[in-house]
């Protein structure tokens, strides 16, 4: 029998290829959400979290390591981000040593002739920013009996949020939000990256931007399977 769950934020139909019955998880295209499928399909027998039934991707680049009997850590080995940050930095030198030879000459003709680099320089030094923090970033995800603790150990703008679960709206797919990530986001195909994003009540945290499409989609099904659980047990 074809199941047909529908999605409880947008009613739009779920498609087949975006439902895993073994994981229990169904995922809404439209608006980028995951929801346990029991849920939707009203078949749920015991409401109590089960230990986590959803497993790593044959490809992932995280580590999961339980500390406790509700306690996890989520490591994420950023290995592929190391050849673009050294890029960026690549760059971003070339970039600025243009810039001196640039303001030099400018200089020799007059102050307000030389001004006209500020924003260049601007550039150059946030190129420089970009790069170092994402050669030097990594992301842990803390899960324990209270709340989720996301964690951005980098260079400059380090990132420790400690979120309780009565504090967690929803654990879904954003839009990127460039002013808060130090890390580049590159639109796919001219279609605008979704990013995975804890929405709580103070705004939302996004975490693993440079992360391949399985891994966020493991992530968020992961945190939603753990939040809804723990959620229920408040």
């Amino acid at each position: 029998m074809a199941i047909s769950p529908s999605c409880k934020k947008c009613n739009k139909v779920i498609e087949s290829e975006n439902i895993n019955v073994a994981a229990d998880t169904a995922y809404c295209s439209e608006c980028h959400f995951i929801f346990r499928l029991s849920d939707l399909l009203g078949t749920r027998a015991d409401s109590s979290p089960k230990e986590n039934p959803l497993r790593l991707p044959p490809t992932m680049n995280f580590t999961l390591e339980k500390t406790g009997e509700s306690s996890f850590v989520i490591t994420q080995i950023r290995t592929g981000s190391k050849l673009g940050a050294v890029g960026i930095l690549f760059f971003a030198g070339f970039w600025n040593l243009f810039l001196v030879v640039w303001t030099g000459l400018a200089l020799t003709a007059s102050v307000f002739f030389a001004l006209f680099s500020l924003p260049f320089w601007a550039a150059g030094i946030y190129l420089l920013y970009t790069g170092i923090n994402q050669l030097t970033e990594k992301q842990i995800i803390l899960i324990d009996y209270d709340g989720i603790t996301v964690k951005k150990q980098r260079k400059f703008n380090p990132v420790n949020l400690f979120l309780r679960f009565s504090e967690i709206g929803s654990v879904s797919f954003e839009a990127p939000s460039i002013l808060k990530t130090s890390t580049p986001v590159i639109s796919q195909r001219g279609v605008r990256v979704k990013i995975p994003t804890i929405i709580h009540n103070g705004g939302m945290v996004q975490f693993f931007e440079t992360a391949l499409d399985a891994e966020k989609n493991w992530a968020v099904e992961f945190l939603s399977y753990i939040v809804e659980g723990k959620q229920r047990g408040l």
